[in-house]
């Protein structure tokens, strides 16, 4: 996700160089997009169809909703309550709700909010800077940082919390608020922002599932899943308020 989002940003300061006109530029980058998209989905089938993939999937347990249950509500009901059954394991449940908390974050102040910012550079590469800084921090934060950084869950929590004293930086770094006068003050809480989100996201589903039998990781998978599908809702929705918020202080 995070190298995703790091190669569509430089899409958009490729096609920000390449020429001035909105419309055009707008072409170029939806257009690239969607190319990339149907080449994933050809890998996708591509690899779907090779015997390595079919020999690792036809070894891998099989959970009841893969071999008892057909019909669409049955396998819903069959999940649903596999899901409430996992998640009476308190570490699966304090990595749900922090995978959420970490998610909502993240959409609550990026880019929507970050993008107010004071365009220091001009022709609107100040904002395109920002997205870049928290991407690179966001690969980061995948990558080297939650390879060699020491995860525990206590500092799950404690960063979790912290990043709130970030988002609220962020806000604060929108004009006319105290901290909007010098763009570093933006660029370093995004960039905090970005390595945090990174690490921690990985770091939570990869423990997510650490302390729970083997078919039941499957269904731990999918919760994670969930968590960060609400997680963009929930945090989409917080950043209209945030917006107005600013706007009306403003």
């Amino acid at each position: 996700m995070g190298l995703c989002g790091l190669l569509m940003t430089f899409l958009r300061v490729l096609t920000k160089t390449t020429t001035k006109n909105l419309h055009v530029s707008s072409y170029y980058y939806f257009g690239t997009a969607a190319l990339f998209i149907l080449l994933v989905i050809a890998v996708y089938f591509q690899l779907s169809r090779g015997t390595a993939l079919q020999r690792y999937y036809s070894r891998a347990p099989r959970s009841g909703v893969d071999t008892d249950w057909k019909h669409p509500f049955q396998r819903f009901a069959f999940f649903t309550g596999e899901a409430l059954r996992v998640l009476r394991y308190k570490h699966v449940f304090c990595h749900c709700f922090l995978l959420t908390l970490v998610t909502a974050q993240q959409y609550a102040v990026m880019p929507s909010v970050a993008t107010m910012a004071t365009d220091f550079l001009g022709s609107g590469w100040f904002p395109v800077l920002l997205i870049l800084v928290y991407n690179i921090g966001d690969v980061l934060g995948r990558g080297p940082l939650a390879m060699y950084y020491v995860y525990s869950l206590h500092w799950a929590w404690l960063s979790t919390l912290v990043r709130f004293l970030v988002i609220a930086g962020i806000c604060l770094s929108v004009p006319p608020h105290m901290m909007s006068d010098r763009p570093a003050w933006m660029a370093m809480f995004v960039a905090i922002l970005g390595l945090s989100t990174g690490h921690l996201t990985t770091s939570l589903i990869s423990y997510a599932s650490s302390e729970v039998p083997g078919r039941a990781k499957e269904t731990v998978g999918y919760l994670s899943v969930l968590s960060m599908t609400l997680g963009m809702a929930g945090g989409s929705a917080a950043s209209y308020c945030i917006k107005a918020l600013l706007d009306r202080t403003g």
